[in-house]
């Protein structure tokens, strides 16, 4: 009985060392961390934004060429999107709203809405002809 028990803890202390020596060490600036990348945010803008929005079905599909700032220089309040047919579109982004969502999503949204970057924005459209853009949902890809 005794040699059993031996040898079950000589066993025990065998893998557990083996398991300690295999594992990566991870501290705080070891291992490896993945980045998150979001690539959709919707209700973005509110339903109120103007006096009667209209929901287009087609998104504005295209390359962010520019990006339009408040006097802060860091407020986004807008982005300029060149679709493939070289047509440009001036979406507004609803900051009050978006900021009302949560701290963080502003940030978020304005990492999306980078220049360069591919994308999809569906839009309310006010306006007497519906032209002027805001952000309802936005998709990277």
């Amino acid at each position: 009985m005794k040699l059993n028990f031996g040898i079950v803890l000589i066993l025990l202390f065998a893998l557990n060392v083996a398991a300690q020596t295999s594992r990566k060490s991870v501290g705080k600036r070891g291992g490896v961390k993945k980045a998150v990348r979001i690539v959709e945010m919707s209700d973005l803008a509110s339903p109120d934004v103007c006096v009667d929005p209209t929901k287009h079905s087609a998104p504005v599909d295209g390359v962010i060429v520019k990006r339009d700032f408040d006097a802060d220089e860091i407020t986004l309040t807008g982005v300029t999107v060149r679709e493939a047919n070289d047509k440009r579109y001036f979406v507004n982004i609803d900051n009050e709203y978006v900021a009302s969502k949560g701290r963080f999503v502003p940030r978020e949204l304005s990492s999306i809405l980078t220049k360069g970057r591919r994308v999809k924005i569906w839009v309310y459209g006010c306006g007497a002809s519906g032209m002027m853009f805001w952000a309802r949902t936005v998709k990277d890809y």
